[in-house]
């Protein structure tokens, strides 16, 4: 029987999976963290948790959580999890969607306790970022952890969003330019 990677003590087969796990990526072993940082490896391992050539992969339940708060008329949206293709960038996308259907033109999205995005979720992100625009509504990122900023920095993706230190500042520049 396989084990999840949280258990603490690996039986036989999970040490023979974890071989040919570790095989399957030759002299580096698992992936590298700038490759996982920016989406190149976004297969999960059953066994070390990381890399996802062992023969058994454990299924994820959603790994996204969307807190959502109305301050001073401002949409502030926590997100905690991953921001990754499948029901994760769906459920953030059908929710800024609405708001934005609903009349709602200004959001912050809460990236604190986003600890990983792939390909997908950036691509979820920049749709909502054009949708936002075309129907006169603005979307600031704000609270990003050094992987997600990194990741932004990569993708050159940091020149189209406006990013803000804190949810604090967002919601401050938003005030500002309401009073302005």
């Amino acid at each position: 029987m396989l084990r999840s990677a949280e258990d603490s003590k690996p039986g036989i087969p999970e040490v023979y999976a974890l071989k040919k796990c570790l095989g399957k990526l030759g002299k580096r072993g698992a992936c590298d963290p700038d490759a996982q940082a920016i989406g190149w490896c976004s297969k999960f391992c059953a066994i070390c948790g990381r890399c996802g050539f062992a023969a058994a992969a454990r299924e994820v339940s959603m790994q996204l959580k969307l807190t959502k708060r109305n301050v001073d008329g401002i949409l502030a949206i926590e997100c905690n999890g991953r921001i990754v293709f499948g029901e994760e960038s769906a459920l953030l996308r059908e929710q800024v969607k609405q708001a934005i259907a609903e009349g709602q033109k200004r959001i912050v999205l809460n990236l604190a306790e986003v600890n990983y995005i792939d390909s997908g979720g950036l691509g979820t992100l920049v749709a909502l970022h054009t949708t936002a625009l075309s129907a006169g509504a603005t979307i600031k990122l704000a609270n990003l952890t050094k992987r997600v900023g990194d990741l932004l920095q990569v993708t050159k993706l940091l020149t189209v969003f406006d990013v803000r230190n804190s949810e604090y500042d967002a919601l401050e520049s938003f005030r500002k330019e309401a009073a302005a």
